[in-house]
Formats: structure tokens, C-alpha cells, sequence
């Protein structure tokens, strides 16, 4: 269960199979409450649209919108510029907390194919972060 309590979210991965998942925004302290989410996907779409998103038990988050560490279970890089998802990359590893920090070297990470670096090294750095790397 995703639960939310004052400035803090975790996951109970232990949590009763009857029990309701959700989620509250603790970055910006929003009081809209997502229900019935299984997993949380950072995106870096830099043609805005309309995020958080929720699709079934799917919540999609702009990172690029607060550009601010949050928890999330897999990364879609959708149009993003080298800078920004090295920004991105940098806070996570760097700014993110600890249970994150530890999570993303198991995490997926699918960029779309559509999606086209100017530098090489994007790609070497979204490999060096996450646990697996698919342009899709």
C-alpha cells in the first residue's frame, strides 16, 4: 500500500491483499488522492500533457512539472532533451531518499523510440543507473 502521512511516502509491501492502494502527493502536498494504484511511473515529457494520470492501477507523473524526487517503480523517457534527464538522473542518485536510491539499479526504463539524443552518453547514463534499458 502507498499511504501518505505528513511529509513522508512508502510503500507496505506487506500490506492485506484487501486493502485499497493509494497515494497522495508529498512533493506538492496536493490533496488529491489517487486509489487502486499498483505502480507509479516517472515520466520526462517535455510536451507537458496532462499528469498525474492515472490509467487503472497505472499512476503517470511528470517529473519534469516539479522537477522534485518522488517514489515511482519504473521510468519512461517520452521527449526529453541530454539535460534533462541528466538532471533528472543526478537527483535521483543523488538527491532522492535512501529506499530509492537503492531501487533504481533494479528498475525499468524504457525510452521512446522516438526519443533522439544529441549526446551518446544519455543512453550510457540511463544503462549506469537503471537495471534495464529498452528504446521501445
Amino acid at each position: 500500500m502507498v499511504r501518505w502521512s505528513g511529509r513522508w511516502l512508502w510503500r507496505e509491501t506487506d500490506a492485506p491483499k484487501d486493502m485499497a492502494d493509494s497515494c497522495v502527493c508529498r512533493v506538492c502536498g496536493g490533496d488529491k488522492r489517487y486509489e487502486g494504484v499498483k505502480e507509479i511511473v516517472a515520466l520526462l515529457d517535455n510536451h507537458g500533457g496532462s499528469y498525474p494520470q492515472q490509467n487503472g492501477a497505472v499512476l503517470r507523473v511528470n517529473w519534469l512539472a516539479k522537477k522534485l524526487p518522488f517514489d515511482f517503480d519504473r521510468v519512461e523517457v517520452v521527449a526529453a532533451t541530454d539535460t534533462e534527464v541528466e538532471e533528472f538522473v543526478r537527483q535521483m542518485r543523488y538527491q532522492a531518499e535512501l529506499p530509492i536510491q537503492k531501487r533504481l539499479p533494479k528498475m525499468q526504463c524504457i525510452v521512446n523510440a522516438q526519443c533522439r539524443f544529441e549526446r551518446e552518453n544519455t543512453m550510457t547514463l540511463l544503462r549506469q543507473t537503471f537495471g534495464s534499458v529498452t528504446k521501445d
